[in-house]
């Protein structure tokens, strides 16, 4: 009986035991659901601020971008906002600074704000602001950079506070921003994101913003041209490539431009009235574009590769931003135009962005009224 109640005693003790570990588990199960549920509701809230961020950086890169394909010369941008009135602030013929707030007003743009609620930053390459008298074209030369790539332009969103940050109503870029983001050199930007750094950064690279530049000079361009050969019943000849004074040479298929007099009937005069090239053109493109045309009686006497139609009446090629190798201003097209572009005669290459690559990056428009 003794024994009975003795074996009794040790499981119900190793029930209660084995009870109480069950207990323990759950326990412990619970809790690690709940660090689970609390790191995935952390990391699902930050997702969704990113995204946030992503969506309104897109717009304020789409609103510079804008900004600058209305300016004359294209490719100019804004100043940033420093003292968070929403327009652009200069001083004489620079920026007050070349980083603070995106000037929203300036672009049109309601108050954008990332995640935290902070306004964006915004920062330009000094060269490429309106107020800059540099000359704008892919050959300007720049020092504004996005981990060590070249960037005209960089949106940033600070995301919330590190460490000992204080904001508060200071614009203070060290209140803002981390690491090289913060420093005293607006040239250098990084995009690091750790533990000391939240800063979210968008650029506008300087190779995809002159595409773009480009593609719409050259649209103009082709409706001058167009124009011409409409009223007058010919392309006029070209200039001599290489520099000033772009004036047409009689009977010149190929070079640059004639974007100072005309031959066989000069810009806004006779058959030609209304119709000549906007001044800046002159100033700031003359080097950098080529043309190669047909007579009427030659008809398309061009041909291109990569297009369609394949033959063309008139063509012109913007030579994008310098690629390694190339020097310029030149009288040599091999550093401006790459391939069988760089010999100025058909057949003439087209490609699409997408194809650009650090050995071709020609910006070729047909010309076929």
């Amino acid at each position: 009986m003794t024994s009975l109640r003795g074996r009794n005693a040790r499981a119900l003790g190793i029930s209660q035991s084995g009870a109480a570990l069950l207990i323990i588990l759950a326990i412990v199960l619970v809790g690690f659901t709940l660090a689970l549920t609390s790191v995935l509701s952390i990391n699902a809230i930050r997702l969704k601020g990113t995204q946030k961020n992503i969506e309104v950086m897109a717009q304020a890169k789409e609103a510079l971008l804008g900004y600058a394909l209305r300016q004359q010369p294209v490719g100019g941008l804004p100043c940033p906002d420093t003292n968070e009135d929403g327009f652009s602030n200069t001083t004489g013929a620079n920026c007050t600074a070349y980083l603070g707030r995106l000037p929203f007003k300036t672009l049109s743009l309601p108050e954008l704000r990332d995640s935290e609620g902070n306004r964006l930053w915004y920062a330009v390459d000094r060269n490429l602001v309106t107020v800059s008298t540099a000359t704008k074209n892919p050959s300007l030369l720049t020092t504004l950079t996005l981990n060590a790539q070249s960037t005209a332009a960089i949106i940033i969103a600070a995301n919330g506070v590190v460490e000992d940050q204080v904001r508060g109503n200071t614009i203070t870029t060290a209140a803002y921003l981390e690491g090289e983001n913060a420093s005293a050199n607006t040239a250098f930007f990084e995009q690091a994101v750790s533990e000391i750094n939240n800063d979210q950064l968008l650029g506008i690279g300087l190779t995809e913003f002159w595409n773009l530049m480009q593609r719409s000079y050259l649209a103009q361009v082709a409706n001058v041209l167009t124009a011409y050969k409409g009223a007058c019943g010919e392309y006029p000849w070209a200039a001599s490539f290489g520099g000033p004074p772009y004036n047409s040479v009689d009977l010149q298929q190929r070079g640059a431009l004639p974007l100072h007099s005309a031959l066989p009937v000069n810009w806004n005069t006779g058959c030609a009235s209304g119709i000549t090239p906007s001044a800046w053109w002159y100033s700031n493109w003359g080097t950098e574009v080529y043309y190669s045309m047909c007579t009427a009686a030659q008809g398309n006497c061009l041909t291109i590769t990569g297009a369609s139609p394949s033959t063309l009446s008139a063509v012109t090629i913007a030579p994008g931003v310098g690629l390694a190798g190339q020097a310029r201003p030149s009288t040599d097209l091999t550093n401006y135009f790459e391939q069988s572009n760089a010999n100025g005669t058909s057949p003439f290459e087209f490609m699409s962005t997408l194809q650009f690559s650090e050995s071709f990056n020609d910006v070729v428009y047909p010309i076929t009224p």
